[in-house]
């Protein structure tokens, strides 16, 4: 809910690695560890399992992304943009949509829209017209949806 899903494989990568210190002294009791081999699994399996928790994305200040054209005004309307992407959470109360795309997470709240969204859930492939900056895997909602459709 608050981590990017590429620290959260991380943090899973390294759960697992105790988990499975600590189940090998069982199943080496009860005959289930073919011991050569074993050191070299061992090691191959560290190594990968902490050169992957190091992979992630391009932090957004140097990537790319998707956003709203902003114009010197705050009283001028804003230009409206599209993303495609996949409906991630649908929350009616709160008034706001999470889409993921390739490259992130975008939070859109759709309180002022009246667009119906009765017929759509979440694993929707979907198009959003927005008005608004995409504030990439933030909790804050800078992005009003203006139109969404099914692909």
């Amino acid at each position: 809910a608050g981590l990017p899903q590429d620290q959260a494989q991380g943090i899973n990568l390294l759960y697992f690695l105790p988990a499975a210190g600590a189940a090998l002294p069982a199943h080496a009791k009860n005959g289930y560890l073919e011991q050569e081999g074993l050191l070299p699994a061992i090691a191959a399996g560290l190594i990968a399992a902490l050169a992957l928790t190091g992979c992630s994305k391009t932090p957004a200040s140097q990537g790319s992304q998707p956003s709203a054209s902003t114009s010197g005004s705050q009283s001028a309307p804003q230009d409206e943009q599209t993303i495609q992407g996949t409906l991630n959470q649908l929350d009616t109360d709160q008034s706001y949509l999470v889409l993921v795309t390739d490259d992130a997470y975008y939070r859109f709240d759709f309180s002022e829209s009246g667009a119906d969204l009765s017929g759509f859930e979440p694993g929707d492939a979907v198009t959003i017209t927005y008005t608004g900056t995409l504030g990439e895997e933030s909790e804050d909602v800078t992005a009003e949806l203006v139109h969404i459709e099914k692909k």
